[in-house]
């Protein structure tokens, strides 16, 4: 369970420049929530700043209970590790390591490790459609492959919520159709709460709800404006 309450971000400058303020919002167990703005309305910060990576002005997030604004820098980032998986735009797929060995990684980083890695990451890498190219290197595999490669890696380590930030922006139509109902259907499969962030309405349309995040044209700052 995810809980959003009240979030403000100013990125300091000079000048300093307010991106987001009040954004409240819920997301069940299972649910596929996409965040839906244009081009530097603030949706990348706002993920960031739900993971961790950034802290709020003021607000707060909650993740299966565990208010992130009460953990030290340290604990944070183990909470991210053990409850938390990501897709980016640009797959961040480490070039030196094989498909599996990709996949795995949140494992090792979880303390994981032996038979029940590798029977994690085959069946991910199964449930992917790409079961036959664990022992593939990343230059082998298409842009729609390596994105599935990453919600695999994403995915392995069961995490409470995947964080996905324009999974799609690299791809063509077609494959990022076929990404985006991948992900939907893994995170289903492992009850993973998704946020995506697009400014894809065509993708936004998996989603089970859709939160818009609207910047004001006097302001500059953005907010949600309603929730469907």
């Amino acid at each position: 369970m995810l809980s959003v309450v009240h979030l403000a971000k100013t990125f300091a400058g000079p000048p300093p420049r307010r991106v987001f303020e009040s954004i409240s919002f819920s997301a069940a167990l299972g649910e596929f929530v996409a965040i839906v703005g244009e081009s530097g309305s603030g949706k990348s910060t706002l993920l960031n700043v739900i993971a961790g990576l950034e802290r709020p002005d003021s607000g707060s997030v909650t993740i299966d209970g565990v208010d992130l604004a009460s953990l030290e820098d340290d604990a944070v980032t183990v909470f991210r590790r053990s409850h938390m998986g990501f897709v980016f735009q640009s797959f961040h797929v480490l070039p030196y390591l094989t498909v599996a060995q990709n996949v795995a990684l949140p494992l090792a980083l979880c303390g994981l490790h032996g038979a029940e890695a590798t029977l994690r990451t085959t069946g991910m890498l199964r449930a992917v459609r790409l079961g036959e190219r664990g022992a593939s290197m990343p230059r082998e595999l298409s842009g729609g492959e390596l994105q599935r490669v990453a919600i695999a890696r994403a995915l392995v380590h069961r995490p409470t919520i995947v964080l996905a930030d324009e999974p799609t922006g690299n791809l063509d139509t077609v494959n990022a159709a076929q990404v985006i109902a991948l992900l939907r259907e893994c995170a289903k499969s492992n009850g993973a709460t998704v946020l995506l962030a697009t400014h894809s309405h065509t993708a936004a349309a998996a989603a089970d709800r859709v939160l818009p995040l609207s910047t004001d044209n006097a302001t500059g700052v953005a907010s949600i404006v309603v929730e469907r």
